[in-house]
């Protein structure tokens, strides 16, 4: 028998609630990698290997049970606007993306009933410094979303 995860669907499933979500109405939300930033985005850039457990049932015929755990990546950009406190303003605004990113996943952990998804939460966050595509200057935070399913 071979093992499969929910990890594709789950990434899948955590754009998709993400681009619906009003708080982040005209955030582009994606997996791939842009050839240009948009000025406010969020990228579901990986998914970390995690761990596999599978407990077999002592009834006789009984499936084993399979459990897993992995970590969703994310990275929220935000192009600094131009003039004085560019850089304050945009750490500011990837703040506010993240906060409606946080409440989306505490609001549907199961990240809209994806099939085996038991729970997923945000597990922490790294306020990068800046990165410069051409002329422009942006802002980036980077999170993690743990989730634990029973595929």
């Amino acid at each position: 028998m071979t093992v499969g995860t929910t990890a594709v669907a789950a990434r899948s499933a955590l754009i998709g609630i993400l681009r619906a979500r009003p708080g982040l109405a005209g955030v582009s939300v994606f997996s791939a990698e842009p050839k240009s930033w948009p000025d406010r985005s969020i990228r579901l850039v990986a998914i970390e290997a995690g761990q596999v457990d599978v407990a077999a049932l002592r009834a006789a015929g009984s499936r084993a049970r399979i459990e897993e755990s992995y970590r969703l990546t994310g990275i929220i950009v935000v192009r600094q606007p131009p003039g004085q406190d560019a850089e304050l303003h945009a750490e500011m605004a990837v703040v506010d993306l993240y906060g409606e990113v946080l409440d989306e996943i505490a609001r549907d952990p199961r990240l809209g009933d994806v099939p085996g998804v038991q729970w997923a939460k945000v597990v922490g966050f790294n306020l990068n410094a800046t990165f410069q595509q051409g002329n422009a200057q942006y802002s980036v935070l980077d999170f993690s979303v743990e989730v634990t399913a029973r595929p």
